[in-house]
């Protein structure tokens, strides 16, 4: 991500959640979040964890059904004057909306505070870059994107980069149904991926396009591949 995406997603977590504040009590007492700084997930990205540090008996909570907190979601601190950090693992359901969505997990204790997760609508894909077609908020967190691959008439070489979290597949459609674009695989498993497209030049001066459905695990993400058509003769 980038530093402007991570430092907005930092303050979408500071406006929705902070620390309670304290009371009069002189005895010792901290409660604090150490992970997630921002929680930031991609759709087919299903495992993080909660790490949290705390001086008193706590419980970990969440209102949404998408996140699924693992082992004790409850614990009592029996040491005085000692603070203990604490790990709990995180799975999420794959976000399969299309769109970004935000939760949270709600760490109750002495003081209260919550762990903000934003689970972005789409996979890892970085070449071709998304654009936005809106935002969150008034943050640059995008909530929802569109991918296009655009090559002149005579391109006849490119590529799709991408980093998928599960299995995935590569599926092609053209305009017409005729196949002038062709991928070097369509399948693989999780990691980081170079798929090469080899393209037919286009003949006609009219553009056409491809459509590539990359898949992975349940989350699919559709790539437009546009050919401009080349240039009409001068009269």
């Amino acid at each position: 991500m980038n530093k402007k995406f991570a430092a907005s997603a930092l303050l979408l977590a500071g406006v929705l959640f902070g620390m309670a504040s304290c009371n009069k009590d002189s005895s010792f007492h901290a409660t604090r979040i150490d992970y997630p700084y921002n929680g930031l997930l991609y759709a087919d990205q299903t495992k993080d964890s909660i790490i949290f540090s705390t001086s008193d008996d706590w419980s970990l909570t969440t209102p949404f059904d998408w996140i699924h907190i693992q082992g004790n979601t409850q614990g009592q601190i029996k040491e005085e004057m000692a603070l203990y950090t604490l790990r709990n693992y995180v799975e999420f359901d794959e976000n399969t909306t299309d769109s970004t969505r935000v939760g949270h997990i709600e760490l109750a204790s002495y003081y209260n505070s919550a762990a903000l997760y934003i689970q972005l609508g789409f996979i890892d894909i970085r070449h071709p870059r998304y654009s936005v077609k809106s935002y969150y908020g008034n943050t640059n967190v995008p909530t929802k994107v569109t991918f296009t691959l655009a090559d002149s008439a005579n391109v006849t070489l490119d590529s799709i980069y991408f980093k998928a979290r599960k299995d995935w597949t590569l599926e092609l459609s053209a305009d017409g149904g005729s196949q002038w674009v062709t991928a070097s695989k369509t399948s693989g498993s999780a990691g980081e991926h170079s798929v090469k497209l080899t393209m037919d030049q286009n003949p006609d001066t009219l553009a056409r396009e491809a459509k590539a459905v990359l898949t992975s695990g349940t989350v699919k993400n559709v790539i437009t591949i546009r050919q401009y058509g080349k240039p009409k003769a001068k009269d």
